[in-house]
């Protein structure tokens, strides 16, 4: 799962550098053709550039929650679980030495 994600998200990004690739080229050819000034091209390419940047923050956040919501189903340890059996395990085995160290009686 987590693999479809990461190749999801690496052709969103493949996908947005193409499309401020096509985008500078398209009004590049306006500009050329006299239809647009440099600076209404290079406003109008900014202005794309940062929806898009925008559209793949909420991407990148919509996907962090739905990847956080399905581990999460998971019922996996977390770390303070782990430290805390790692604790206790630690305890029992002090425990266990020292009962291991009484001479028997």
């Amino acid at each position: 799962m987590l693999d479809l994600l990461r190749k999801s998200v690496l052709a969103g990004l493949g996908t947005a550098v193409v499309t401020k690739s096509k985008v500078r080229e398209t009004m590049e050819k306006l500009v050329e053709q006299g239809k647009l000034s440099s600076d209404e091209a290079e406003r109008f390419t900014q202005e794309m550039v940062d929806a898009g940047e925008k559209e793949m923050e909420e991407l990148r956040s919509e996907m962090e929650s739905t990847v956080r919501n399905a581990v999460s189903r998971l019922n996996l340890a977390q770390q303070e679980d782990m430290d805390d059996l790692r604790q206790r395990l630690e305890n029992v085995e002090k425990r266990l030495e020292h009962l291991e160290q009484k001479p028997e009686t």
